[in-house]
């Protein structure tokens, strides 16, 4: 595939439920000169059709067949949490250019075998952490750089909205799935947070953290970390 763009980048988007037709496609659409959505992809057939009226793009059911769209230039994934790696791999194995939605994976192995992919195909994996360019957590991430702090060990977000996601209505489908999606500012993470994320008891987690908050010392044990 030739990898030269011009302008409008031509985009495949993979998913349309709640990331990609509610955010993806909207930011996209305000830059009409730069990006052009030349073909979507989804299992839900209403889905399809909405964007084909909207976009007048192509439209298919299965990933297969929009990674052999040769004019796709940059493929866009923002299907379901636990299918990310998987979908993205597909797509820089063709050697396009890939944007995935956040959480880029679900555990500490995973992002490592999308950083080989990534090296392989020339670095063009790019993870959707929008947030990192907004003016909040750019002061935030001033803030960290500038030393006043010290050297920062854990950071939390608090959000005053609430959606619900139907993805997270069972159990089973919450404990594998990310229990934190790494936000946006900058910080060194520790090795504690992809097994902690896995499935570790969260709150037993977060009590022993506040201990070793309150000693000097990084909220993960010594034997997860290594930076006791």
């Amino acid at each position: 595939m030739d990898t030269r763009f011009t302008a409008p980048v031509r985009v495949g988007i993979v998913g349309l439920g709640r990331a990609g037709w509610g955010m993806h496609c909207p930011e996209l659409d305000v830059y009409p000169a730069l990006f052009k959505i030349v073909a979507v992809c989804d299992p839900i057939k209403e889905r399809r059709d909405l964007a084909v009226a909207k976009y007048n793009c192509r439209a298919c059911r299965r990933y297969e067949d929009l990674l052999d769209d040769h004019e796709v230039e940059l493929v866009d994934i923002a299907t379901a949490s636990d299918e990310h790696v998987e979908h993205a791999l597909a797509a820089l194995a063709t050697g396009r250019w890939t944007q995935l939605e956040k959480p880029m994976c679900r555990n500490y192995d995973e992002a490592l075998v999308l950083r080989a992919a990534s090296i392989k195909a020339r670095n063009r994996l790019v993870i959707r952490h929008n947030r990192r360019f907004e003016p909040e957590f750019q002061q935030v991430r001033e803030i960290i750089d500038s030393g006043v702090l010290g050297e920062v060990y854990d950071i939390k977000l608090r959000r005053g909205s609430f959606q619900r996601r139907d993805e997270l209505a069972d159990r089973e489908a919450l404990r594998r799935r990310p229990a934190s999606q790494l936000g946006p500012a900058h910080h060194r993470p520790c090795a504690a947070v992809p097994r902690c994320a896995a499935g570790e008891d969260l709150v037993r987690h977060e009590a022993r953290g506040s201990r070793r908050r309150r000693r000097g010392l990084c909220p993960h044990s010594h034997a997860q970390c290594g930076r006791g």
